[in-house]
């Protein structure tokens, strides 16, 4: 299923709760903001997520009121996700039942290879956070593309298995100025994380992705 759909003047506002103060939680952060959505952040450091939510248009938060949001998306390294979570109460069920975008992504960039031996780190992030409605997004583009390389059919693959979730995280996308594809479930997250850094390795070996890849023609349903 591709998402097209548009904010329109009409439609509600998202509010989103971004988990992270460092490039990709800004500049994802500042785009939502000139969509008009409403942009909270939150970081380990009020003082950061406050100068971070000041510069963009924000307004940063504590902890306890992460879950309050439409959506909450998680912009920060793998080695920092349990931490985050753990901040935020996730490991409690403070998100249970709040969509969460899990953005990371967890490559060893010096050998190419997954963080985990087996399984998706989207799913490990649904494990520290249960009950939350994880869907894994947005790891394939740098921030800074949204902000200021605008592509109308640059399209985001999203992996999760609640509907009502894919669809929020959809109309975010749609907010960021692209189009939103499922893919599957969580069980094929894994494939969404190696796929990126299979594309980064093309483009450090001088290769072109968009070239290296075949352009097969989409299946229509």
């Amino acid at each position: 299923m591709t998402n097209s759909s548009s904010n329109t003047p009409g439609s509600a506002r998202l509010r989103i709760a971004v988990i992270g103060t460092g490039n990709l939680a800004s500049t994802l952060g500042a785009t939502w903001v000139r969509s008009g959505q409403e942009l909270s952040v939150f970081g380990r450091s009020f003082d950061r997520a406050a100068a971070v939510a000041n510069e963009i248009g924000g307004t940063a938060i504590a902890a306890s009121s992460v879950r309050a949001h439409d959506l909450v998306v998680l912009a920060v390294s793998p080695d920092g996700v349990q931490e985050a979570l753990t901040l935020v109460g996730a490991p409690g069920g403070a998100l249970a039942g709040v969509p969460l975008i899990d953005t990371t992504n967890p490559i060893d960039w010096t050998t190419g290879r997954h963080l985990l031996a087996s399984g998706s780190f989207a799913e490990q992030v649904a494990h520290w956070a249960p009950g939350s409605l994880v869907v894994k997004a947005l790891q394939s583009y740098a921030g800074h593309m949204w902000l200021n390389s605008p592509d109308p059919e640059r399209t985001v693959a999203l992996c999760g298995d609640d509907p009502a979730a894919l669809e929020l995280v959809a109309r975010a996308v749609t907010a960021l100025g692209g189009l939103s594809l499922v893919v599957g479930g969580l069980e094929v997250a894994r494939q969404a994380e190696e796929a990126t850094a299979f594309v980064a390795r093309i483009a450090a070996a001088g290769g072109n992705p968009r070239l290296t890849v075949p352009a097969l023609q989409p299946n229509r349903r």
